[in-house]
């Protein structure tokens, strides 16, 4: 009897040196396409970091749609830091720069 192990390449997770995201702070917030949980997995996948709340070492918030129209406590929160705020179409930009394997199996 031989024991195979299949590595499931979504869960690879990039070293320190090809990491985009290496040592990036990301807060999520607003209504995305997917679930938060699955842009936590990519960040972290990635190298960076999800944080609950934004601060002074925020690097990006990455902001969906809003339910009510309204700014977020988050959002403003990160205008006031000047934490750079992107939305869902510039946080695929900004993993697809990875390598064709890494964007592939993110979207």
């Amino acid at each position: 009897m031989s024991i195979v192990t299949l590595e499931n390449p979504k869960l690879k997770k990039a070293t320190n040196e090809e990491s985009k995201l290496n040592g990036k702070t990301f807060v999520i917030t607003g209504t995305l396409s997917k679930p938060r949980e699955d842009f936590k997995e990519i960040i972290e996948n990635l190298g960076g970091k999800v944080s609950g709340s934004v601060s002074s070492k925020t690097d990006y918030l990455l902001l969906g749609e809003s339910e009510n129209g309204k700014v977020s406590t988050k959002e403003a929160t990160a205008k006031k830091l000047g934490v750079q705020i992107i939305s869902e179409a510039e946080f695929r930009k900004l993993v697809a720069k990875k390598s064709k394997t890494e964007s592939n199996m993110i979207y």
